[in-house]
């Protein structure tokens, strides 16, 4: 659990005296670029796009600004041009959590709100407000070694069958970069067979582009336990038709993502709210066209199919 710590606000005299009868609140909104919690000047950056409520505190007056109006990250309420002299008193100043993008929530300052008072004790002066949010959008991804070993299947979405043929539109499996070079095993070997397209895909000359984390989810895998939860790969092979499609052996190269989400990973053995493992394979010709993309919707811009049966896993490397 996140330890969150209460961020000070500090007040900041702007303009001098030609300000001397404004009563404005402005801050920044930052992301926590290293996900520490704490507000790191020059490593956190601006966020823009999240929207700030603001809401006096006995008088009903309420309005909203949008980080990045008054400079990147930046926001700027000018409340007495809205309310006049009603604008004095208590406001509280505040995220809007649908503002924020899926999987993020504000770090700082504890709760996600913090207290303003305007009066004749800081008139001319600033309030600032800043905000620390936590979006794995705006964090690294973690990336180390890694190889990957196993296989499922992809039915339909609805009742896990398709209603118009007998078993899986995909069965997949192998193993990639099983060693620490890619050349014992030619990096591994990965098959696709799409009953759907009556095509056989066989992808070898295996190399890893990265492993790392999927935002948004618990980091690493179990079973075995691992310090990461996808790998992505590319590497070259050849794709021909089978039952009766009589495309030719055809050389192809292709790149694949998975993700190992939970152990195990399919959908029939995953309990209700448990993450499902995720697959995603592009195949392309000699002159760049796709030949097969296996993802949400058929395109290489889609996310990664859950599979509904069999598990995929990843392992740490030994290699260093």
């Amino acid at each position: 659990m996140r330890v969150v710590k209460t961020c000070l606000v500090a007040t900041l005299l702007l303009f001098g005296a030609s300000a001397a009868q404004a009563f404005w609140i402005s801050g920044t909104v930052y992301c926590d670029v290293n996900d520490n919690g704490v507000f790191d000047p020059g490593i956190d950056i601006p966020l823009d796009g999240v929207i700030i409520d603001l809401e006096h505190a006995s008088n009903g007056l309420q309005t909203s600004v949008v980080s990045g109006s008054n400079g990147p990250g930046a926001y700027f309420a000018d409340l007495e041009s809205l309310f006049g002299s009603a604008a004095q008193g208590d406001w509280v100043v505040s995220v809007d959590g649908s503002s924020l993008n899926p999987g993020a929530t504000v770090a700082l300052p504890a709760g996600g709100s913090q207290a303003v008072t305007l009066d004749s004790s800081n008139s001319g002066k600033q309030p600032g407000v800043d905000f620390l949010i936590d979006d794995p959008a705006c964090q690294p991804v973690e990336e180390g070694l890694c190889w990957m070993t196993g296989g499922g299947v992809k039915f339909e979405p609805l009742l896990s069958m398709d209603m118009g043929q007998s078993g899986p539109k995909d069965s997949f499996g192998g193993n990639v970069y099983p060693s620490c070079s890619p050349f014992p095993g030619n990096g591994g070997q990965w098959n696709h067979i799409s009953h759907l397209f009556r095509l056989h895909f066989m992808g070898t000359d295996i190399e890893v582009i990265r492993c790392g984390n999927v935002p948004g989810i618990e980091p690493g895998s179990e079973s075995p336990e691992t310090g990461f939860n996808f790998i992505e790969f590319q590497g070259i092979g050849w794709v021909q038709g089978i039952k009766g499609n009589k495309v030719d052996r055809t050389p192809v190269t292709f790149e694949g993502r998975v993700e190992d989400r939970n152990e195990p990973g399919n959908e029939q053995a995953a309990t209700s709210g448990e993450d499902i493992d995720r697959y995603f394979l592009r195949v392309t010709d000699g002159g760049g066209n796709d030949v097969l993309v296996i993802s949400t919707d058929g395109t290489a811009a889609g996310d990664p199919i859950t599979i509904t049966g069999g598990n995929l896993q990843l392992h740490d490397s030994s290699c260093e």
